[in-house]
């Protein structure tokens, strides 16, 4: 399925920085604590979304932190200095920038999927002059195969999320579950006080369900 423009993340997308100099002064000590703990355990919590969106999810979110962790001037430098175009860096940033914003390569709103404008090629490129390919080549280059031919379908039933048998894809119930079995377990969980949010479904065997509830362990 050829791709179109609505299948990609715009390069000038923009990207908005939030200023809280001024309302964080404005906080006395042990509310500044709070407000700082509260948003490193959103971030922390956060992925348990990459999980639910895709079963690819999981590894971009950890790619793009390894390809960042260096600073993004530092790596678009070298990028550059390999044959990546102003264009195909601005490329991975639109669509690294929704990964991470979406939790995942899906639309939060619309659930429909967004793919790489850049090439495969180039996306490779990016990632072997990085630093964290120097010390963690393996773990990255394994991350890369797994998920580097999905990430760019959009044919059925990659192109949207959804039950499998209604010709979609998530990661949130495996993939023999249908509608009517979800919404039975949901019922469930209403019943046992179980919010579903923070939760996978995997079907196991016929009438067997393995539900995994994403929590820390001290």
């Amino acid at each position: 399925m050829a791709a179109s423009s609505n299948d990609y993340i715009p390069v000038h997308t923009n990207v908005s920085y939030l200023d809280c100099a001024d309302a964080w002064k404005l906080l006395t000590p042990k509310e500044q604590l709070y407000a700082y703990y509260f948003g490193k355990a959103s971030w922390e919590g956060a992925k348990i979304c990459t999980f639910q969106r895709s079963y690819e999810s999981p590894g971009l979110h950890v790619l793009f932190r390894a390809l960042f962790s260096e600073g993004i001037e530092k790596l678009r430098e070298k990028a550059k200095a390999n044959g990546v175009t102003d264009l195909e860096w601005r490329q991975l940033l639109a669509y690294s920038a929704g990964v991470l914003q979406n939790c995942g390569n899906y639309k939060s709103f619309g659930d429909k999927k967004f793919i790489p404008e850049l090439s495969a090629e180039k996306f490779l490129a990016i990632i072997k002059v990085s630093t964290s390919f120097e010390h963690n080549k393996e773990s990255l280059l394994d991350i890369w195969e797994e998920i580097k031919d999905v990430i760019y379908r959009k044919d059925p039933p990659y192109k949207i999320l959804g039950f499998r048998n209604e010709n979609g894809l998530t990661s949130y119930y495996s993939s023999n579950i249908a509608r009517v079995e979800a919404e039975i377990v949901k019922e469930f969980q209403e019943e046992a006080h179980i919010s579903p949010l923070n939760t996978r479904l995997i079907k196991l065997y016929d009438k067997l369900y393995w539900l995994r509830i994403a929590s820390a362990q001290k």
